[in-house]
């Protein structure tokens, strides 16, 4: 338990309170993120940040560039980038621990285009060079812009940039940049760059080959993907949870019900997976391969307790697939007996299955209660799925007036991806 405020450290060290500063950084990371004045912040673990800066200041210790580089981490951590620049601003001498602090921090919170910029401030303005963890921040900052939408191509350039200067500098074998520059690459659009640089790599370690098989995957390649686990393997890469996701994605995409159950097999050989991430791969896979029974029988062996609004949702999905409407409404139902609040995907496989079956007031009456009774807003596929229940039915007027809100919610789609854009 950390000091709940800068009385209790008399004295304090500047190496002591680096590491009480970078305890409070790991506890951030696990803590749920919680409103507070329209801003989403790491309450618990802002407060104690901000007794421990206060610690810092008291000792005249916050000068100290590693001290206040710290902070700069677990205020970006907690949320609140304002404070986090602020130390920032005020450290008289900046070395590349501070600075790759500060940009890791603005990719993490989702400002992706201000994390960019402030790593070409720091190689334009500033005398410390950037170092392999500097360049991993900087790809993060693309990874963030590509969540955003806004655009493959300008990521694409940038990550080819970035790669270019590392390279200059030496630092393009470092393993962590490497599976940074495979990820980056893929996402924006070029599987022969992740490739290339994925061969070229001296050492890989499990995040490469996952990397690397979520790029086959991604780009239309899964069998690719399948076959990368074997060349894993061989060279004695032991799996993650991570992997097997990757797998079982690729194998539901070939349809590979039979390689689904070998991968099946391999999760109980590891304890690498958690029940959780297990059971919704699981669900999912046998789902999208229409095997409902073995979906069921995973679903049906896990604790409650490790069955997320997700692995329910694969559930639905799967029956909905089907045309299963009786265990769609029924599941929905459940929903409630176990405390968990649909989202929209839930409310798709709803309407979906109502619309197999042809159960109009059915589905009406589900696309109705989504805002009223679940506070979940109708998006452009909910609307689509009432065109088609409203179309089977030939109520043609009510089914033109729901394309006319399809259309309408998919153009303000596109208007909200475009503020974010010219935001960043």
């Amino acid at each position: 338990m950390l000091p709940a405020n800068g009385d209790h450290l008399p004295g304090c060290k500047p190496l002591v309170l680096i590491s009480l500063i970078k305890a409070c950084s790991h506890q951030a990371l696990r803590e749920n993120w919680t409103q507070v004045d329209g801003q989403l912040v790491k309450i618990t673990s802002l407060e104690q940040a901000m007794a421990l800066h206060s610690q810092a200041s008291l000792q005249n210790l916050d000068w100290n560039v590693y001290v206040a580089s710290s902070l700069v981490d677990v205020y970006a951590k907690c949320g609140t980038m304002h404070d986090s620049q602020w130390v920032f601003d005020s450290i008289p001498q900046r070395n590349v621990v501070s600075w790759t602090s500060l940009i890791a921090g603005y990719a993490r919170n989702g400002h992706g285009t201000t994390a960019l910029e402030r790593f070409q401030e720091m190689h334009s303005r500033a005398r410390a060079a950037p170092n392999a963890q500097t360049f991993v921040a900087a790809l993060q900052a693309c990874a963030a812009i590509l969540e955003e939408g806004c655009g493959k191509d300008r990521v694409l350039e940038t990550c080819m940039a970035l790669h270019f200067r590392a390279a200059k500098l030496g630092l393009d074998s470092d393993v962590f940049l490497a599976n940074s520059l495979v990820d980056v690459y893929s996402r924006s659009g070029s599987l022969e760059d992740a490739r290339r640089v994925f061969e070229g790599m001296p050492n890989r370690d499990v995040v490469s080959w996952n990397s690397m098989m979520a790029a086959f995957a991604l780009h239309g390649h899964p069998q690719q993907a399948l076959d990368l686990f074997v060349g894993m393997k061989f060279q004695g890469c032991a799996p993650s949870a991570q992997t097997f996701a990757v797998l079982l994605k690729a194998a539901a995409k070939l349809g590979a019900l039979q390689t689904g159950k070998i991968l099946h097999a391999e999760i109980s050989r590891y304890c690498c997976l958690d029940p959780e991430l297990q059971t919704n791969c699981l669900v999912d896979f046998y789902g999208k391969c229409g095997s409902m029974v073995n979906a069921q029988r995973v679903f049906d062996s896990t604790s409650s307790s490790d069955c997320s609004i997700v692995t329910w949702n694969s559930l639905l999905v799967g029956y909905s697939r089907q045309g299963d409407t009786t265990r769609v409404f029924a599941l929905f139902e459940a929903l409630d007996r176990v405390a968990l609040r649909p989202n929209g995907v839930t409310f798709s496989a709803l309407l979906a299955a109502s619309s197999h079956a042809g159960l109009v007031d059915k589905g009406l009456e589900h696309f109705h209660s989504m805002l009223s009774s679940y506070g979940v807003s109708p998006d452009a596929q909910h609307c689509r799925c009432m065109v088609d229940v409203l179309g089977r039915a030939n109520r043609l007027e009510e089914a033109v007036q729901m394309a006319n809100m399809y259309l309408w919610s998919r153009g303000n789609v596109g208007e909200e991806a475009g503020d974010r854009c010219n935001e960043e």
